[in-house]
Order: structure tokens, then sequence, then C-alpha cells
């Protein structure tokens, strides 16, 4: 859990651990986000291990809506 590679601009990486970081920092922007997936893994981690673990799945799922040419689908990135 919480693991990002450092390949790829660290700019960006960057980026995505600072949003992340406020989406668990912040309960009502959690609710949009895949709320019970972040509050089981805050049982059991440190706020910034889950807030790159976060980082990484915001960064999977954009790759996808880049490669696939889709809109964000919230019932598929659950």
């Amino acid at each position: 859990f919480g693991r990002i590679t450092k390949q790829g601009d660290s700019y960006l990486r960057h980026l995505l651990v600072i949003g992340a970081r406020n989406v668990v920092r912040y309960p009502k922007a959690r609710s949009r986000v895949g709320a019970g997936w972040i509050e089981a893994l805050l049982e059991r981690r440190r706020p910034m291990v889950v807030a790159v673990a976060v980082a990484n799945k915001l960064a999977r799922i954009i790759w996808a809506m880049m490669t696939t040419g889709e809109f964000y689908r919230p019932k598929l990135a659950a």
C-alpha cells in the first residue's frame, strides 16, 4: 500500500500526492471519491501512506481515461 513509482514527471507526481492528501484529510472531499475504500485504509495505515495510495489510484484512473478516451465513470473506478 502507498507505493508510487519514481518514474515520470516528479512535479506531476507531487501534484497527485497533494490532491490525494486533501481528499484523505477532508471528509467532504472523501464522500465523492471512494469514501469506503479510503476509510478502510485509514483504519490500517497512516494518513500519508493512504494519500500516496489514493494518488496511485488517481494516476491509474487518469491514465486509463487518457488511453481509452473515455470519460470518468465512478462505478468502474471503485
